[in-house]
């Protein structure tokens, strides 16, 4: 089941990469994963491009069986959570 935008979540991340201006590593629980998540941010012609990947590792043996049922899902939702901030940040922008 896909979480709304809106609910607020509290997850526990450690920030292992910081590289300004565009770098930034996480390590930390998404849900009922481990997680590793990057963020790279590089200059584009029309803006900015972000490149945002995640490493999602099960925490318990029954998760390792149903994870590659529930890692689309996961991808789905942070792809759509990546669109609403870049529609928030361009109607920043005006």
């Amino acid at each position: 089941m896909r979480r709304p935008i809106a609910v607020p979540r509290q997850e526990d991340f450690e920030i292992v990469v910081f590289q300004p201006p565009g770098q930034l590593a996480l390590d930390g629980t998404f849900g009922p994963f481990k997680a590793r998540a990057s963020y790279l941010l590089e200059p584009a012609a029309s803006g900015t491009t972000l490149t945002n990947k995640w490493d999602l590792q099960p925490t318990s043996a029954s998760l390792r069986l149903l994870g590659p049922l529930a890692i689309p899902k996961v991808k789905s939702a942070v792809a759509e959570n990546l669109r609403t901030l870049k529609q928030i940040l361009e109607n920043a922008r005006g």
